[in-house]
């Protein structure tokens, strides 16, 4: 997102315009990169909870899997609130 500059394809967050959440063909390239990159977090961040839920619910309990599961499912919103605005 940086080396292109499409992190400044949407100027607001979590809406790309105050009236829209998805980019218009008017607000080029950098807004779909933007978009694209959202729609593929949200994905990444139900997985690492469903991930999180799954290693939680397994008996016997595994230590080593939970913390694991732990640091990704923190990781992840992490990244957003680092690369954010």
């Amino acid at each position: 997102m940086r080396l292109t500059g499409s992190g400044l394809g949407c100027p607001t967050w979590p809406q790309c315009t105050d009236a829209s959440y998805v980019p218009h063909s008017a607000m080029g390239i950098h807004a779909a990169i933007e978009f694209g990159n959202r729609m593929v977090t949200i994905a990444v961040a139900a997985v690492a909870v469903v991930t999180w839920l799954v290693v939680m619910l397994h008996r016997p309990p595994r230590t080593d899997l939970r913390r694991l599961a732990t640091f990704v499912a923190l990781g992840v919103p992490l990244q957003a609130a680092i690369g954010g605005p």
